[in-house]
């Protein structure tokens, strides 16, 4: 059962990768909106 687990994991794994580096990219764009809209302070923005 591990191995099968694992190998699952590793062909899952750039499909994952992928949707969840689109996912932060957008949020960091959203939350760069927001704080530039709100307020210019570089000091808010993660």
């Amino acid at each position: 059962m591990e191995r099968i687990g694992r190998i699952k994991e590793v062909k899952f794994v750039p499909r994952v990768g992928k949707v969840i580096s689109l996912v932060v990219l957008s949020k960091r764009r959203i939350k760069e909106r927001e704080y530039g809209s709100k307020d210019k302070t570089e000091s808010e923005i993660p």
